[in-house]
């Protein structure tokens, strides 16, 4: 009896340990990370868009170039102004902002790879995988491991 419970303990405890592994969540990042992306893509194809991609996993259309304003593109420390409508890839919006200032370095890591890819004026759409977005968490609006589609007008780089 008592060699049953000593089984017992260690396999609880050998299964704890596995379980807090930090790998276990690598592989599910990685795993979730490749399936994000194939959900882009199958979103990008389903709706016949031909977007560009980053090392980093963000894919971009730019919609429209405004060639009057200077070639101005932000970077980490810039101050930004757009407009912006967020929404999954069911095509529920979940955000939509106008006029909006902020940091580049205060948002979301698809942002701050993303926004540098637009010059000042352009309009586009950001398509990220949930890793770059808000990951495992969720919110009242957004499920988590959702990739994200932002619709984005970058009105300013300061």
């Amino acid at each position: 009896y008592m060699k049953s419970i000593q089984y017992a303990l260690s396999l609880i405890l050998m299964l704890s340990i596995i379980g807090c592994s930090k790998d276990k969540n690598i592989v599910d990042d990685t795993a979730q990370f490749e399936l994000d992306k194939q959900l882009i893509r199958n979103y990008l194809r389903d709706n016949n868009l031909n977007a560009d991609s980053t090392a980093e996993g963000v894919y971009y259309i730019i919609d429209y170039t405004n060639d009057t304003l200077p070639d101005k593109h932000a970077v980490i420390s810039s101050i930004v102004v757009v407009d912006y409508k967020g929404y999954l890839l069911s095509g529920k919006v979940f955000e939509t902002n106008f006029n909006q200032s902020f940091g580049l370095y205060q948002v979301i890591d698809g942002w701050k790879i993303g926004i540098p890819l637009f010059k000042q004026g352009e309009k586009g759409r950001l398509f990220l995988p949930s890793r770059l977005a808000y990951g495992a968490q969720s919110t009242a609006s957004i499920p988590s491991n959702s990739p994200l589609i932002f619709e984005v007008n970058l009105i300013k780089v300061n």
